[in-house]
């Protein structure tokens, strides 16, 4: 009952919140960066909570624990954290931690050249890669919603920004922009730049990898190491 209670409350706070009318009633109150900290902060709480409560639930077998499996998650949650990280870093008006100044929509950052969604594609890769190792319920059904809660947002984003922007402003910054990861144009035809933010985003992306990767044991009583 804990884990659905805890399900339930972490799904309630990103989609009530911005339904509700909340969201907005706060950032005009606190401000957009506090709100986004406040909000961030109280994520990772309640995140850290479900992943708690998903631990101590009983336990049903759905496939078996192969430790190969082990190197899924360890070769995409690199790029999970980085795209995670630089979706805060990266100036970016189309996606959740929306920033105009410093975005050039005629030649984008790499980061938002990969896709404007960098946020929810790191949380995408985060959850996808840690079903695959955990072959057990309700851990390998709390890692798919999130997955499924992950792509579902793109569209909701979108539509978002397109009614704050208005439709022609949001075409204008979104022509050289992709809601799925590695399919926009401006990748593959190398009209975006290698900017500062994109290196901090990268930086700081590897070292959050580090810390998890160096204490998941600690904080999950799961050694990450995979086979060699």
């Amino acid at each position: 009952m804990e884990f659905w209670f805890a399900l339930l409350i972490f799904l309630a706070s990103h989609s009530l919140v911005a339904r509700s009318g909340l969201r907005s009633f706060l950032v005009c109150k606190w401000g957009e960066k506090p709100y986004l900290f406040i909000y961030s902060l109280l994520s990772l709480c309640l995140l850290a909570w479900l992943v708690i409560a998903a631990q101590n639930a009983p336990r049903i077998q759905i496939w078996p624990w192969i430790h190969a499996l082990y190197w899924v998650p360890n070769i995409l949650m690199p790029f999970a954290c980085v795209l995670l990280i630089s979706g805060f870093v990266v100036p970016n008006p189309l996606s959740i931690a929306a920033r105009t100044q410093g975005f050039n929509p005629g030649k984008p950052s790499l980061i938002v050249a990969l896709t404007r969604h960098p946020i929810l594609w790191g949380f995408f890769l985060w959850s996808a890669s840690h079903i695959v190792p955990n072959g057990e319920y309700p851990l390998a059904l709390m890692f798919g919603i999130f997955a499924v809660f992950s792509i579902l947002g793109l569209k909701i984003i979108d539509r978002k920004r397109k009614r704050e922007l208005g439709a022609q402003r949001w075409q204008e910054l979104a022509q050289n922009t992709h809601a799925v990861l590695l399919c926009s144009s401006s990748l593959w035809s190398g009209r975006f730049q290698f900017t500062a933010s994109d290196i901090k985003g990268i930086i700081l992306g590897l070292l959050l990898y580090l810390l998890l990767y160096s204490f998941h044991g600690y904080l999950f009583g799961i050694t990450p190491y995979p086979p060699l």
